[in-house]
């Protein structure tokens, strides 16, 4: 079969989300299809290139994203981020006078994604299926305007989280917010022959969910990573005192706010005397301020690189002494990423930022990990405490991978492209 993967985030930089559409466009090249993926990336003008076993066809992000990235590095004068702020507030008021787009804000990125499938096929024959990933909206957008060009194409619609409300737009309305992102989803599910949702979505009551039920796959996020041989952990430590801890992902002050976390952090640090904290953030974050402040902590060490590429993420997991899952702001939706923290098989530290962690029943699975709840600011020293002791006792330890194997078979890429494919080959003829 001809696949065509729609994502804003793809190898060699990506995010989660592109990681999750790599290791499933991955898994299906293996099985024999024929595999393409239609993305973004800095450059000047359109590209196609070879990524491992696909070809990718580039589009240019837009000035915005451009400038977004520069600014979520971290490396950026005081001037550029005062620009950056004023640029901001415009776009918000230029999205406003666009409501009637509204969730997709990037129809740019539409426009131009459609016109380059339609010279795909026109070279090449028309795809069997098309799999667009959320988020953001506009790769839905892009699918549902390409499944009424050719209605013959199976389009899946891949949910890799949900919208709530706390990601509303500062100027719109709660209820107006709502009524739109529910319209939007409803596009979305009349024009796609099937939606994968995370598995974690079965217990909400969404109405919608029932009307298309006969559509609908659940699946867990396939990011649990069954290697051959494990990559080697052993590395020199250039300060013995040093406790490296590394996070990567995306920080916002929105949905993964760092406060508390590197508050209780610094916290544990300062009790230390032996050794200093050295805390490695990599991925996009818009608090940057926020982070400089924690920069001159006794015994705690912060560096914040910005979007790297996966190579690099690997490397900071190999020489990192604990990893660290900071849980979103929406309520019972779990992050896609702990299930590539435990493929890792090294001390893990949880932290919890609000009432209703949904990575819970998954943890109680992991040997090796440790629960901080720091959603609110009120310390107390025995949680500080006890996560000092936790990150003195546990350094060097390490999983035995077979034990873990098992409990999250149903995470991995193979298991979950075979779960689609099974659905695909069902209705593709």
């Amino acid at each position: 079969m001809r696949i065509l993967l729609i994502t804003k985030a793809y190898p060699p930089n990506p995010s989660v989300s592109g990681m999750i559409a790599y290791n499933i466009g991955k898994e299906f090249a293996k099985k024999g299809n024929y595999v393409d993926v239609l993305t973004v990336d800095d450059i000047d003008k359109r590209i196609k290139r070879k990524y491992e076993e696909q070809t990718l066809y580039v589009l240019p992000t837009s000035y915005w994203e451009r400038i977004y990235r520069k600014y979520t590095a971290n490396r950026t004068s005081f001037a550029f981020k005062i620009c950056f702020k004023v640029i901001q507030l415009l776009r918000k008021f230029s999205l406003a006078m666009q409501i009637r787009h509204f969730p997709n804000v990037e129809k740019k990125f539409t426009k131009a994604a459609v016109q380059t499938v339609e010279e795909i096929v026109e070279n090449t024959g028309v795809y069997d299926v098309i799999i667009s990933f959320f988020r953001p909206y506009s790769c839905l957008d892009c699918m549902i305007r390409l499944k009424e060009k050719y209605p013959q194409v199976y389009s899946i619609a891949y949910f890799l989280d949900l919208v709530e409300s706390k990601d509303c737009p500062t100027l719109m309305p709660h209820k107006l917010y709502k009524r739109l992102i529910e319209r939007g989803d409803k596009i979305v599910f009349q024009h796609s022959d099937c939606i994968v949702l995370p598995t974690s979505a079965k217990a909400l009551n969404i109405p919608l969910y029932q009307e298309y039920k006969e559509k609908i796959e659940y699946l867990e996020f396939p990011t649990f990573i069954i290697r051959n041989s494990q990559r080697d952990n052993s590395y020199a430590i250039k300060d013995e005192r040093e406790i490296l801890i590394v996070f990567a992902g995306t920080l916002s002050a929105d949905f993964r706010n760092p406060a508390n976390v590197l508050e209780m952090l610094s916290r544990a640090a300062a009790q230390l005397e032996e050794k200093y904290i050295r805390l490695q953030l990599f991925g996009r974050n818009d608090c940057p301020e926020l982070i400089e402040q924690f920069k001159k902590a006794n015994n705690f060490i912060v560096e914040s690189h910005g979007l790297v590429s996966k190579e690099i993420v690997e490397q900071a997991y190999d020489q990192a002494d604990y990893l660290i899952n900071i849980m979103n702001a929406y309520h019972s939706i779990v992050p896609s990423k702990i299930f590539e923290l435990f493929s890792e098989g090294k001390p893990i530290l949880n932290f919890c930022t609000c009432s209703d962690d949904g990575s819970l029943q998954y943890f109680n699975n992991y040997p090796l990990w440790h629960y901080s709840d720091c959603s609110s600011r009120e310390w107390r020293k025995e949680e500080v405490d006890k996560l000092k002791d936790f990150v003195l006792c546990n350094i060097g330890k390490r999983v035995d991978f077979s034990r873990i194997v098992e409990n999250y078979s149903t995470h991995t890429p193979e298991f979950v492209s075979e779960q689609l494919l099974l659905r695909i080959r069902k209705n593709v003829t």
